[in-house]
This record gives structure tokens, sequence and C-alpha cells, in this order.
């Protein structure tokens, strides 16, 4: 039983920086989008509920399929993101290039999507509305209407979280 409760103990103090980076990257990520992009929270909290979905904040991950980052970014969306970085002396890998990136990418290659999350409306449907329209035309996952309706009902729960 002590063996048990050691290994336990051990676990929980591996996985607690995990925990915490995951909740430190979300909040970093949220001032990022009400901040420097100067969105609503209805419409950072879109974005949130689908970098959550993603990659669980962490920027470094990457998928099977090759697939990277914040915003899980795959072919020349990929290259896009590395050869924007080396460009402007970021890592791509880190959460200041990604972030950076995105807002470049959301402006140049995905207006009507930016120009959707400037206008919702800063309340708990608004938010549904970012995550759902952001994942829909912006993430495009295989799942697409599914997982819009998802991230719209967990952007909703981020609103609640943030929304003060």
């Amino acid at each position: 039983m002590k063996k048990l409760l050691c290994l336990l103990l051990v676990l929980c103090i591996i996985l607690q920086p995990e925990v915490n980076y995951a909740a430190s990257n979300e909040r970093i990520i949220y001032n990022y989008l009400t901040k420097t992009m100067d969105l609503k929270p209805s419409a950072a909290c879109g974005i949130l509920a689908n970098i959550k979905r993603e990659c669980d904040f962490n920027p470094k991950i990457q998928n099977r399929t090759g697939h990277f980052g914040l915003c899980q970014w795959g072919g020349v969306r990929k290259q896009r993101l590395i050869r924007y970085c080396k460009k402007r002396g970021y890592n791509y890998r880190s959460l200041k290039g990604q972030l950076n990136y995105l807002r470049f990418e959301l402006k140049n290659y995905y207006p009507k999507v930016y120009n959707r999350l400037k206008t919702v409306k800063n309340n708990s449907y608004g938010a549904y509305q970012a995550g759902y329209y952001f994942c829909y035309y912006y993430e495009i996952p295989g799942s697409r209407k599914t997982s819009s309706i998802s991230r719209g009902n967990l952007a909703k729960k981020y609103f609640s979280k943030y929304a003060y």
C-alpha cells in the first residue's frame, strides 16, 4: 500500500507542471487575443476553445499526420508558419511565434474569419458563434459541423470563466 501511495505521489509531482503549463499558456493566449489582437472576450474564448481541442495549449505538439502547434497547422500552412517565424526571428515552436503567426494568418489569409471574430457580440452566444465559426472556416476539421458545435459550446464555458 505504501508503495502505491508513493507511486501516486511521484506521478502527481511529475504531472503537476503540465497542468500549470497548460493553464499558464491558456491565460497567455487569452491575454494576447484580447490585448494584442484587441478581440472581445467572446471572440477570444471562441479561439481558446479551438486551441484547447487542437493541442491542449501545447505549442510544441505534433500529431501523427505532421500537423503542428496551437492550430495544428499542416501542409502549406505549416510551411508558412515556419517561414514567417524564421523571417522575423521567432522560434516556430514557441507560443510567441505561433500567436504572432495566428494574427498574421487571420488578417492575410482568412480575413473573413478575422472580421467575423471582430464583430461577434460580447456575450455567451457571441462566444459560441466565434468558436463555431473559427472551427468551421479556419480549423476545418474532418467532422466539421459536429466539431464546430462542440467548440462553440466549449467557448461558452470559457466565456463564463473569463468574462467578468
